[in-house]
Formats: structure tokens, sequence, C-alpha cells
């Protein structure tokens, strides 16, 4: 098979004979990927046929060939979307599943087909965004990184979503694994499920939840059927598109319709991805915001400037309060040195204090500019008058005034605060998991926990609940294994440095031999 720079680069050089190749690598692939998310065939079609045009006429615009598998899932993504607001439906969590009368024995195993069909009926189940990513990860093995690129996701908020997605499935396979029991072994299941004809509505499968939360039997039944559907989780069936869907996208390649249908799947980024259709719309409101508030402080600014020009130059043309008369124009170099000290003397005969009287020496006064330019000399101190009425009087208050004239020392900018470690990733693997997705031990199971860690940290250390474990991970990356008993745990990891403590949510792990 040829690897995707390659598959890559026979597109760019001759896109009717390479979009045959990237079709029989990713079509099947991707009309999964597109009946996931429209639950259509004849739209998932479309679609995928919309999708391998677009690649065909944007090859150009991937910057990196060896990334062509998550360039052609987000091709897909977005063109799924557009097919979803077309219809002008994003959310189908209210519409009723039938489900089969049959009930299925998990503790005597299932067919991959059956197994397969169970957990497309429970992600039907699940609102369309929480389907959408749970599908990319875990039905075509994507990771945070590529996800990333193709949802234009921060990888911190894919965990998050991950996360919740998974709860969310294994929620809606309960409840439906539960509703085809129709109420075997629980009197009180069966009353809530009566009718046993009834299908499972949304409000049907939050009150089987409900109930799962107070019942041993049914939660034992819940936790063997998700034992059994793990392997069909880890291995999804692929749904080939119909065979005459690559004769119609050659057809439309060779009418020249990848150029217009291109044009529409724009922009892309500067890795030649598309732009998600889904962030557009909030990325663009946050732009004309920001620009909106930019232009509000450069008007406050520019109203500030011209209130200051036009108040200092009204006040340069005022007499200074209780100055001398004008008297004759200084020369250049006293009005240098007198400058500086300008404000804080008009500052001070604003409130004026009343004449020392008494013989004793007092403080030398200060004196405005236009009173030592005037000889005015104060009453009772000829001590302090004498040295405004000599001829060094000029050079005098200029070195007074050194200390106000010079330049403030500036203090040493602070050292930023110490910050927090970073969790840049969390593996978590089962090591009693064989290579087909059962156990091989039954009684118990080695979790190993694998976190990558930036910054400085004292303490890394994995939190498994419910038990409330605690494992310390150490060594580069951070490493840590426990042996605990069967069953469906959650796993978070807190690494804590000199700046603080940050967490991540791991995910979920999931230990339970079927019977």
């Amino acid at each position: 098979m040829s690897s995707d720079a390659q598959l890559a680069a026979d597109l760019a050089r001759n896109p009717s004979q390479g979009l045959s190749g990237v079709y029989n690598a990713y079509s099947a692939k991707l009309y999964t990927y597109a009946l996931t998310m429209l639950r259509d065939p004849a739209t998932a079609q479309d679609v995928v046929h919309d999708s391998l045009l677009v690649a065909a006429g944007s090859i150009g615009q991937l910057r990196d060939p060896a990334k062509l598998r998550p360039w052609l899932y987000a091709i897909t993504r977005n063109e799924c979307l557009r097919a979803i607001r077309g219809r002008n439906r994003f959310s189908d969590t209210d519409e009723v599943i039938e489900v089969p009368d049959d009930s299925v024995d998990f503790y005597a195993g299932l067919r991959r087909d059956e197994a397969s069909r169970i957990v497309a009926q429970g992600m039907a189940a699940m609102n369309p965004a929480d389907r959408d990513i749970l599908a990319l990860a875990l039905q075509h093995d994507l990771d945070v990184e590529r996800l990333s690129q193709i949802t234009g996701t921060k990888p911190n908020a894919l965990h998050a979503r991950l996360s919740r997605a998974r709860t969310g499935l294994s929620d809606a396979i309960s409840a439906l694994v539960l509703h085809r029991a129709r109420g075997k072994d629980c009197e009180t299941l069966a009353g809530i499920i009566a009718p046993a004809d009834q299908p499972l509505s949304p409000l049907l499968r939050k009150r089987i939840l409900r109930h799962l939360r107070d019942c041993d039997v049914c939660e034992r039944r819940r936790r063997g059927a998700l034992a059994a559907l793990r392997p069909a989780m880890a291995a999804p069936v692929f749904v080939a598109p119909p065979a005459d869907l690559l004769s119609r996208i050659q057809h439309s390649l060779h009418q020249g319709q990848a150029a217009p249908v291109s044009a529409a799947a724009r922009p892309f980024d500067a890795e030649g991805f598309p732009r998600p259709l889904d962030g557009r719309r909030s990325t663009a409101w946050i732009i004309a915001a920001a620009a909106t508030v930019v232009a509000l402080v450069l008007v406050a600014a520019g109203l500030a400037i011209a209130t200051n020009g036009s108040t200092t130059a009204a006040g340069d043309a005022q007499p200074i309060t209780g100055s001398a008369p004008a008297g004759p124009v200084p020369s250049s170099s006293a009005s240098a040195s007198e400058a500086p000290t300008a404000a804080s003397d008009s500052a001070a005969e604003v409130t004026p204090k009343a004449p020392v009287t008494s013989d004793e020496p007092q403080p030398e006064p200060s004196l405005p500019p236009t009173q030592a330019r005037s000889g005015t000399k104060p009453q009772k101190s000829t001590k302090a008058a004498k040295p405004a009425s000599t001829p060094s009087s000029k050079a005098s208050p200029s070195k007074k005034t050194s200390p106000t004239t010079s330049a403030p020392t500036q203090p040493a900018a602070p050292q930023p605060p110490a910050q927090p470690p970073v969790i840049a990733g969390v593996t978590l693997e089962d090591l009693d998991t064989s290579a087909d997705g059962g156990y091989t031990r039954c009684d118990a199971f080695t979790l190993r926990v694998t976190t990558t860690v930036t910054g400085e940290v004292t303490s890394v250390k994995a939190i498994i609940k419910p038990v409330g474990s605690v494992v310390s991970l150490s060594g580069s990356p951070h490493t840590g294994t426990v042996t605990l008993p069967p069953g469906d745990y959650v796993i978070a990891v807190e690494a804590t440095g000199p700046g603080g403590t940050a967490s991540r949510d791991a995910g979920s792990v999931l230990h339970i031999c079927p019977g």
C-alpha cells in the first residue's frame, strides 16, 4: 500500500489517476464517518463525492503530504457540517431508536457485526458534537494532535471532550442493552420499560440510567455488555460505499467541477487544512469585537490627547495665581532651569502659608519663578531673602531643584511569578490486554500511566477513581504502574511545582471479563 505522502504526490501530479489511489485507500473510512455523522446513505455518498473533489482541487494547499489522512477527514467533516446545516438540523438526540425485540446474550459471545451494530446504535443516541469527536478518535484511531488539526480545537479541550463523549457512549449503550433485556431478572426495570414494545426514547433512556444507579443486577449486566462490546469499539467495521461512486467522482472531475467545489471549501489555514465550519462564526465574532475595542481605545486616547493639549494651551495663556506682574523676558537658560519646577511652585501658591514672624531660623521657603525674577523678598527673614537678591540666585534654585529635574530612578523589573507545570499528554495502557482486544487476566489487571510534563516539578501523581488510589509517577517521561481489581476507572494526573499544581483528565479504563 502506498504511503500518504506518495498518494498525495500522485494526486498532485495527475489528479485523475491519483484520485483512484486515494479513493481505494480512504473511501470506505470516509463513507463510514459520513454515515456516522449524517445517518443517511444518500447524503453520505454526496459528502464523499464532494470531499474527494475538494481534495483533487486543493491538494496544492497541503504543506505536509504525510498529513493526507487527517487532511481528508478535515475536508469530509466540513462537508458533513455543510450538509447538516443545509437540512437545518444539528441535534438529533431527541430521536427515538427502534430496538429489535430479541435479547442478546453478551456472556455467550457476540459476532463482530452484531457488536458493531449495537455500538452504532449507541452512538446514534449521542449528541452530534460528542458523536463526531468519538467517531474520529475511537472508530478512526486519530490521536489528539490530528484531532486538533481536524476540528480546530486545542488539545486540552479535546481531552475534556473525549472524556465526556466516552461517558456519553457508555450511558447510551447501557440504556440500549438494558432496554433489549426487556427487564429480564429485574422486575423494577420491566416496570420502567413497560409496555415492552415501546421504543427507546430520550426520556426512557434517562429513566433507565436513573434506575441503573441503584440496581446491582442491572449494573452487572451493563458491565458484562460493555466488556463484550469493547473489541467492536477498538476495531470497527468500515462500510464500503456503492460501487459506482468512483465513476461519479471521476466524471465530475473531468467536467471541471473540482475548482468550484474547492472554492466553496475555502478558506484554508497555513498548513493547508480547511478552517472548521463550526468554528468560523465564533472566530469572526471575536475578531470583530476585538477590532471594535481597539477602535474605541484609539478614539478615547485621541480625545484625551486633544483635551490635554487644549488645557495646557489655556493654562499657558493665563498668569500664575499670586504671581508678580510680568517683568522682563528671562533668558533661555533661566527658562530651562526654572521650567521643571513651575508646576510644583504654582501648586504651593494656591494655598499660601502665613508669613513667618519668629526670629528663629526657619526653613528657606520655595520661591515661585516669577517672584525670583521680580526680586520680591519674603518678610522677617533676611537670610532667606538674601539668596534671592544676590546675583547667584539664578544658579542657586537650579542646584536646589536638581533632584526634581533629574529623571526618577527606574525600579528593577519584578521577576515573573513561577508558573505551574504543564501536562503535555497522558497515555493509559492496560498491560493485561491481548492483541485481539480480549483480556489475559480476569482477577485483576495492571494499569500503566505515562505522562509528559514540562516545567519545574516536585511531584507527579495519578489519581484513580472511584477507588481513590494515588500512584506516584517518576522518570522521563513520568511513568507508574498499579494493579487494580476488574472494573471501570477514571484517571486524572496532577503535577506540582513551585508555581502551583496542574491537573489533567486522562480518560477512563474498563477491564471486565465477560461472565
